[in-house]
């Protein structure tokens, strides 16, 4: 009688760097956030106390109490979300499929709650990219050959700061409270995270050079010129349509809606004769970028894109 014989499948070596990849990841960034959770509960708690009215007071005291119930599914889903990219990463890329997120030109008008999310989550991935510069350019080559991609960027990078933010405001979409609780966790996350990111993109580095993935590769990351990536923000109203470009957003955006808010102060004694009020700042960690509040008297966004 005839015996058949099993050949058992192994799996190549960069699949084994890969997953050796993921888990290293996952692993410190799930410690990331949930070190940031259990600060942005600190975080709410005083906001709610030092508030100046009962209805910010509820509303901090809301996004404390939703963050508390949802923390698992938060940390759950962000995870699930770095390895749904890192799985899209080792797959061929189709043809016709645009990458997702990112943005496009100029984006048609939206609320002020995701623009103020975008500015959060590009603050964390631009201060991101310039303190793990040198880390970065050497996992971005070497994940590269690994994967077989002729070259990673933000875009495609499935373990780079773009992928990080996203993965960690998709997970956040789970919160359904006032954006209190996200602002803060992004907040958070850019000021008590980087200094993790840092030290995971150290190791990732030194896995692959083990696993002989460019072993020789320095960590010379590009320096980049006067001629950097600027970004062109765009407000429109029933006044008008101001424009205004800088090196970041949060900065371009801020600096627009002051000079408005100054214009409109010199022709009447205040906005409210406008039905607006001032310009708050919604969340301030010390350190960190303080958020943009509602905007009295803007109609809009008019988009937020990199030129």
């Amino acid at each position: 009688m005839a015996t058949a014989t099993v050949t058992p499948i192994v799996p190549t070596k960069s699949k084994l760097l890969m997953d050796e990849c993921q888990r290293l990841a996952c692993s410190r960034l799930e410690e990331t956030l949930k070190d940031v959770i259990t600060q942005a509960d600190d975080v709410l708690f005083k906001f709610a106390n030092g508030a100046d009215n009962s209805r910010r007071q509820n509303l901090f005291f809301d996004a404390m109490r939703e963050l508390r119930i949802k923390r698992g599914q938060v940390e759950t889903a962000f995870i699930k979300n770095l390895r749904g990219g890192l799985r899209d990463a080792m797959e061929p890329p189709r043809p016709g499929v645009r990458t997702a997120g990112g943005f496009d030109g100029e984006l048609s008008l939206i609320g002020m709650d995701e623009v103020e999310e975008d500015l959060a989550i590009n603050n964390f991935v631009a201060n991101a990219k310039n303190r793990c510069a040198r880390e970065l350019f050497g996992l971005e080559q070497r994940l590269a050959v690994l994967l077989k991609h002729p070259k990673l960027n933000d875009e495609t990078n499935p373990l780079g700061p773009l992928a990080i933010g996203r993965a960690l405001r998709d997970a956040c979409e789970l919160l359904d409270a006032d954006i209190e609780a996200r602002i803060t966790l992004y907040k958070l996350f850019d000021k008590l995270g980087l200094t993790g990111i840092v030290q995971l993109y150290h190791e990732l580095n030194e896995l692959l050079c083990a696993g002989g993935i460019l072993p020789q590769l320095g960590n010379n990351a590009a320096v980049t010129s006067g001629a950097a990536r600027r970004t062109r923000v765009i407000i429109e109203s029933d006044d008008g349509r101001m424009e205004g470009s800088g090196d970041d957003v949060f900065s371009t955006l801020t600096n627009l809606m002051q000079g408005q808010a100054a214009r409109g102060a010199a022709g009447m004694s205040g906005m409210a004769g406008m039905g607006g009020g001032p310009i708050p700042s919604m969340v301030n960690l010390g350190g960190g970028v303080g958020g943009v509040g509602g905007v009295g008297g803007v109609g809009g966004v008019g988009g937020v894109g990199g030129v």
